[in-house]
């Protein structure tokens, strides 16, 4: 399985949104709101509770959850590089968000991988939105893991659940 997603909001929302409820989860499920979860590990380890802790933070948060996945069965044609059908959908997800969004400019944040953060410049550093609306730049920014991010750590939860 091969997918990128994540979660959409306005810049003016995303501590109000995002990082001070998350990091109430944080608190409630790990009793610190500076110690970071990982989707990967939760689901494993998770109780009930804290499953439940988190499961309300995602029904009443409200910012957009995209994502877009292909697995290795997945038939792609000629040498076409799974990323690329992949960021289109996301693009187009986007882009389908951003037409309900009042917003003056938009930022991509990835979470930084040695082994991905070149291929996620080549798919969306590029990236335009357009339509009925004046043309808005994109930039396509990268944010350690190590940094603890709440939105980025929502944004893995969000991929998770795509992934399933």
């Amino acid at each position: 399985m091969f997918g990128l997603g994540g979660c959409g909001v306005l810049a003016a929302d995303l501590d109000r949104v995002i990082r001070r409820p998350w990091h109430e989860v944080r608190r409630r499920v790990n009793s610190s709101a500076d110690t970071p979860l990982h989707a990967a590990t939760f689901g494993r380890t998770a109780t009930k509770d804290q499953i439940e802790v988190v499961a309300e933070f995602f029904r009443d948060q409200p910012f957009g959850r995209i994502g877009a996945t292909v697995t290795v069965r997945s038939r792609l044609v000629g040498d076409l590089d799974p990323i690329d059908p992949i960021a289109g959908v996301l693009k187009n997800r986007i882009v389908d968000i951003a037409r309900w969004t009042p917003f003056t400019e938009l930022h991509i944040v990835f979470e930084s991988s040695e082994r991905a953060d070149r291929e996620m410049e080549r798919a969306f550093g590029d990236f335009r939105l357009e339509g009925g609306w004046q043309a808005h730049p994109g930039q396509v920014l990268f944010h350690a893991q190590a940094a603890a991010d709440p939105a980025l750590e929502v944004a893995d939860f969000v991929m998770h659940a795509v992934g399933r």
